[in-house]
């Protein structure tokens, strides 16, 4: 009789086990209502600016607490003796600085992974009066993690947060911006753009091309010449896990020899990355740097016939429609008129659509996992154009793929693209890719349309 009342007490047991598990499931199953569908963009401000150009740059070295994690790959994370980083792979924040009339747009790039919001608002609210900020992460996979305040970010991939680490990009990150409005000098621009040589960058995804768009934004003082290079390659040629923290390959490229600030970004990179090279990570970082530094200085002395051109000032503007006219190869501003350029920044917010992890996780756990994407994703997003003369860079805060990048230029009449800046919503592939499961679709946190919501905020810059 004992044996016979336990098994039922058992089998009561089980059963009631079961019965929760049945009740979790379909709880977890549910897909929460994150947030109502998005409205139309909404919020699009507009800054303008006309006169004689100046451009000031600076850069700054993070100010790090001594041991820190890595970000770049999710946990558990390398913790790195900062210390013990060499002078040419130290992460840091790098400024640059544009100024027309009453103007200033200021550019200023962080060797981190992302731009979390919470930063870049942190960085709004204490930069200099005046100044209209976009801020963009060079997206190495081996700088400092801990920047990010969200937990569940730490865990995927930047590290646990870390207030010192925090407070000392900040600080670095405003530092650099206050010296670069103090090295405001007269200066003149030219626009670099071409296809990419072969072996600048590769596809991460079996059928689906890489980017071919590379360009360089020349801007030329008395003293010194800076540069903005854009390339699609993602920056992971740092040892995985090494120790040591490394800017990659955006921190060591230098084009001008008398000390010009060379900025590195990633222009439509989600599905490209930087060629292997040599199975020794220090000599693949240091030999993709000298690869891409002799491909700009290649594009920047070729002829007009591969579509050089330089802004021309707006004493020169006809009708309206500004002109542009071939430039025979770099010269310097010594002995020559002011550099008038007409400035503008268009910017929209638009709120987000909620996530959907229906393409990461089983059906049966997809409404947990969409709770949690609820909390890290933001509810809103940002993107901006840059008029610089004719010239229009559309700042984005995501990785957007081959694919994508043409509708969004085309959407925003815009020149050329910069990822990851001002925030950050993960990877944008092709609805078409999405719904096949292929190229970056596992990685897009998004609606399988969320190409189309991008393009349709985009297409409010115009």
């Amino acid at each position: 009789m004992a044996r016979r009342g336990s098994g039922r007490r058992w089998w009561k047991v089980a059963g009631a086990a079961l019965a929760l598990l049945a009740l979790v499931t379909a709880f977890l199953s549910l897909r929460p209502d994150c947030r109502p569908p998005p409205p139309a963009p909404q919020g699009v401000s507009v800054h303008k600016g006309e006169g004689p150009l100046r451009v000031g740059a600076a850069r700054r070295d993070f100010q790090l607490p001594p041991r820190v994690a890595r970000a770049g790959y999710p946990a558990p994370h390398v913790i790195a003796d900062v210390a013990a980083t060499p002078p040419e792979a130290r992460p840091g924040a790098e400024a640059l600085v544009f100024e027309a009339g009453d103007l200033r747009l200021a550019l200023l790039s962080l060797d981190l992974l992302l731009i979390p919001e919470s930063l870049r608002d942190a960085l709004r609210e204490g930069a200099p009066d005046g100044l209209e900020l976009v801020v963009v992460a060079s997206h190495t996979h081996s700088g400092p993690g801990g920047f990010d305040d969200r937990r569940l970010a730490g865990l995927a991939g930047t590290g646990w947060p870390q207030p010192l680490v925090q407070e000392g990009i900040l600080r670095s990150g405003l530092d650099a911006l206050g010296s670069a409005l103090d090295d405001l000098r007269p200066a003149r621009l030219s626009w670099h753009q071409a296809r990419a040589p072969e072996g600048l960058n590769r596809t991460r995804t079996d059928g689906i091309p890489a980017s071919e768009s590379f360009s360089v934004l020349r801007m030329e003082t008395e003293a010194r010449t800076h540069s903005l290079v854009l390339v699609a390659a993602h920056p992971t040629l740092a040892e995985r896990k090494g120790a040591l923290l490394d800017a990659d390959y955006p921190g060591r490229v230098q084009l001008d020899p008398r000390g010009g600030l060379t900025l590195v970004l990633q222009g439509a990179g989600g599905n490209a990355s930087a060629p292997a090279g040599s199975p020794d990570a220090a000599v693949r970082v240091e030999t993709y740097a000298r690869t891409l530094e002799a491909a700009a200085r290649e594009l920047v002395k070729a002829p007009p016939r591969q579509e050089l051109q330089e802004v021309r000032p707006t004493s020169e503007l006809q009708g309206g429609a500004a002109r542009t006219q071939p430039a025979s190869g770099p010269q310097t501003s010594a002995g020559r008129e002011p550099f008038h350029i007409g400035l503008e920044q268009r910017r929209v917010q638009r709120e987000l659509p909620g996530p959907d992890a229906g393409r990461l996780v089983p059906w049966f756990v997809r409404g947990g996992a969409e709770r949690m994407l609820c909390g890290l994703a933001p509810d809103h997003a940002e993107l901006t154009v840059w008029e610089l003369g004719p010239l229009r860079l559309l700042f984005v805060p995501a990785e957007v793929t081959a694919a994508v990048e043409p509708q969004l230029l085309e959407a925003a009449g815009a020149t050329a693209l910069v990822s990851l800046a001002d925030g950050y919503l993960g990877y944008v592939e092709s609805p078409q890719w999405v719904r096949a499961s292929k190229g970056e679709a596992r990685r897009q946190l998004f609606p399988p349309d969320f190409a189309t919501w991008l393009t349709g905020s985009a297409a409010a810059l115009r």
